[in-house]
C-alpha cells in the first residue's frame, strides 16, 4: 500500500548560486543537509559540475521525501538517506534516534540542467 507520494524538481543553476557564495559555504551546506555517510561519498568540492549534480540530486530527492510523508512523520533533512541497491536503483532509507526505520521507492530523472525525483512511500 502506498502512503504518500512526493515529487520535487530542481534546477541545478540554484545550487550553482549556493556553490559560487564561497566553497566553504558548500561545506557547511553538506554538513546541515547529508547523513555522515552521504558527506562520505560526495564528489571533490574542486570538480564544480559533479558536485552541483550530486548535490541537486540529493536536495530534489529529499524534498519529494519530505512531501511523500505529508507531516505524517517528522523528518529532520539527517533522516533521508539516499542509498542505491547493488543494481544502482536508488532508494531512500529513513533514520530515527540513529536506527534504520522504512525505505521510500525513489526515481530520480534528469534533462539538462532539471533534475525530478519522485518518492512513493
Amino acid at each position: 500500500m502506498i502512503r504518500g507520494i512526493g515529487v520535487d524538481i530542481i534546477c541545478t543553476s540554484r545550487i550553482i548560486k549556493i556553490f559560487e557564495r564561497r566553497k566553504t559555504f558548500v561545506e557547511r551546506f553538506c554538513k546541515r543537509i547529508l547523513r555522515i555517510d552521504e558527506q562520505d561519498t560526495r564528489p571533490d568540492l574542486n570538480d564544480k559540475n559533479k558536485l552541483i549534480f550530486w548535490i541537486s540530486v540529493r536536495w530534489a530527492a529529499k524534498e519529494a521525501a519530505f512531501k511523500a510523508v505529508n507531516f505524517e512523520q517528522k523528518l529532520r533533512w539527517k533522516d533521508i538517506q539516499i542509498c542505491k541497491y547493488k543494481n544502482n536503483q536508488p532508494y531512500i532509507q529513513l533514520w530515527s534516534q540513529g536506527k534504520q526505520t522504512e525505505q521510500m521507492k525513489l526515481s530520480i530523472s534528469h534533462d539538462g540542467k532539471y533534475i525530478i525525483a519522485f518518492v512513493a512511500w
